[in-house]
């Protein structure tokens, strides 16, 4: 049984903001480092892998998600001492 949408507007995929798509990446990883610091509960809490989901379910496309989370690994990695990717693979 095939899902049929009653307009073209139901079937297409909403436009973020340009200013959302580049600002919320860096303040979520802004407050991914500085939140654990005073609140130590939120230490479990990926802000900027949730807004990577965010993205890639909004603009329904895998390729927008992997792009984004790459770009937004990338810039975590940039904020610390290791060489850049090296928390790309899951560590044992």
């Amino acid at each position: 049984m095939a899902l049929l949408a009653a307009s073209r507007r139901e079937t297409e995929a909403p436009t973020l903001p340009v200013w959302l798509v580049l600002i919320a990446p860096v303040l979520a990883i802004g407050i991914d480092s500085f939140l654990p610091i005073h609140f130590s509960p939120a230490a479990f809490l990926d802000l900027p892998l949730l807004l990577v989901i965010y993205f890639a379910i909004a603009k329904r496309s895998p390729v927008v998600g992997a792009i984004s989370g790459a770009v937004i690994g990338i810039l975590q990695d940039a904020l610390t001492r290791e060489p850049l990717g090296s928390w790309a693979s899951p560590r044992r």
